[in-house]
């Protein structure tokens, strides 16, 4: 993250709490033409964890990453992830 987008940001208000929301990994693998989607959920970890980095640059010490999607394949992707406790996953796929 630049300097001067780090600046920009502490120029206004600063969030307590960051809720991420951790969508699209499928239709991206698609999109890309990947033949094995658990790269795509790789490189979302991936990012996650970079945006991570951020808030903690920043300042922002609580974070929140929601799931919510059909059963997928293992992947070790999904390693730094844990249950919050708050009773299981749900089921949101499409009907």
């Amino acid at each position: 993250m630049s300097i001067d987008f780090i600046e920009q940001i502490r120029a206004g208000l600063m969030p307590e709490h960051v809720g991420l929301i951790l969508d699209g990994n499928r239709r991206y693998a698609r999109k890309q033409g990947f033949t094995d989607p658990g790269r795509a959920y790789e490189m979302g970890a991936q990012k996650l964890d970079e945006v991570l980095l951020w808030c903690n640059e920043l300042g922002i010490l609580r974070s929140d990453a929601f799931g919510c999607a059909r059963p997928k394949p293992k992947t070790t992707a999904r390693r730094g992830l844990r249950d919050s406790g708050s009773g299981g996953g749900q089921d949101c796929s499409p009907r």
